[in-house]
């Protein structure tokens, strides 16, 4: 009996003892620098997440819903500052005229006459008379972006960022995106392909190189007429600057954890919110959904190969009676002008907005990981600060003496700081 009092006793003085340590902040931990004061509600004002559901949530605005709104059909590009962006969803380049081969060789003498027969050999200078604009967007899946003022809580079905493959406890991977940029919109639609290429007439202008007969008279090509030709450019990948990053869906309400990144559209980020688009690998490129998040690739400009060569077709079809006699001399009538044209490069984003990426830091859980976790007393003493699992839309505070267990639930503790904690 005597034995038994004595263990409840020492229980007891155990439980007194951690809690006047605790409350006291004896000991002090070096190198610690917390603020003075840590406020329960967890500032998340100004935050922009990703939506696919009908209804927004409530307490929640869609800023892509509306044509006029500022994200509506726009990608996201990470960078150390929001801005208007730029890009655009379809593009066309500059051909430049490089060279005219023939397809018959010979003197290409010219005597000045007109309406005489084109000498083997002439070129022409070409003109580029049209050309195609083609769509540009790489592979995306459209999502609502929507807008928090200060929420306590994220609701479940909402969708965040993050740069680590292990997701916190309630979220998993969102795998709609993956391979997939995200662009803001009113639908949840998809888009966009692996490649592009553009289609360009051209026209050569008229050689006026004859031998001084009636060419076209004796069925030879003339050379007052002026030939065409067109063709398609290579295919060029779609995939503009980017860097991967992992999305994932909350599944019901719950506070925002640790490691959560949000988009943002001010400078100024909420407290506990830092920045980390400023700098590499995201500052600069858009985003992508991948299992493996923080790989980059792409190109910010692009230029089909950076040449592309177009046929002409034969100008003209009748009658081959000079050819024949001047072989060596005149053009077939059936020639042909292989023409060949550089590009210009030219950008490879679609239509985009700048924004910055904020990474979340949980305060009361830094805390008390670095200053609670893990410590014990004879074995039989434990405090630490926790996700609820079964609510997971808060987290406690838990002071453990075996067998007995004290939670205090977020909402009930006012102020935590560096050297006392105050619970209602």
């Amino acid at each position: 009996m005597q034995n038994f009092k004595s263990k409840i006793l020492n229980a007891v003085l155990i439980f007194v003892f951690v809690l006047g340590w605790v409350f006291s902040g004896w000991p002090q931990l070096p190198g610690t620098n917390f603020p003075a004061e840590i406020p329960k509600a967890l500032a998340t004002g100004g935050v922009i997440m990703l939506w696919d559901g009908a209804d927004i949530p409530q307490g929640w605005t869609c800023v892509s819903c509306e044509t006029s709104d500022w994200f509506y059909g726009k990608f996201l590009m990470a960078n150390s500052a929001p801005g208007v962006g730029g890009g655009a969803d379809s593009g066309t380049h500059t051909f430049n005229f490089d060279s005219d081969t023939p397809s018959d060789s010979g003197s290409d003498e010219s005597n000045g006459g007109g309406g005489g027969a084109s000498y083997a050999g002439h070129t022409h200078t070409w003109h580029i008379s049209s050309q195609s604009s083609d769509d540009i967007r790489p592979p995306f899946k459209n999502l609502k972006l929507i807008k928090a003022s200060n929420p306590a809580t994220l609701p479940g079905g909402i969708i965040g960022i993050f740069n680590t493959v292990s997701l916190p406890y309630g979220w998993s991977y969102y795998s709609a995106l993956d391979a997939k940029y995200v662009r803001g919109d009113a639908n949840t639609n998809t888009g966009g392909a692996a490649t592009h290429f553009h289609t360009i007439s051209a026209y050569g202008d008229p050689t006026g190189d004859d031998g001084g007969v009636g060419g076209s008279d004796f069925g030879a090509s003339d050379g007052s007429d002026s030939p065409t030709a067109s063709g398609n450019t290579l295919n060029n990948s779609n995939d503009p600057s980017f860097v991967t990053v992992k999305f994932a869906q909350l599944g019901a309400t719950s506070a925002p954890p640790s490691g959560l990144i949000a988009i943002f559209d001010d400078s100024s980020l909420p407290s506990n919110w830092t920045s980390i688009s400023g700098a590499s690998p995201y500052v600069g490129r858009l985003l992508k959904g991948s299992s493996s998040p923080g790989s980059t690739g792409g190109a910010s400009t692009h230029n089909n190969n950076a040449s592309v060569t177009i046929s002409s077709s034969g100008e003209y079809d009748v009658g081959l009676a000079l050819r024949y006699i001047y072989s060596s001399i005149f053009s077939d009538p059936n020639h042909t002008h292989d023409v060949t044209y550089t590009i210009s490069s030219e950008s490879s984003f679609p239509s985009y907005r700048d924004v910055i990426l904020g990474q979340f830091s949980d305060p009361l859980q830094l805390y008390m990981r670095f200053r609670l976790r893990g410590v014990r007393l004879r074995g039989s003493v434990k405090l630490h600060y926790e996700n609820d699992k079964t609510r997971p839309d808060r987290r406690v505070f838990a002071v453990t003496v075996w067998p007995w267990l004290k939670k205090y639930y977020e909402s009930d503790i006012k102020t935590l700081s560096a050297r006392s904690v105050s619970i209602s």
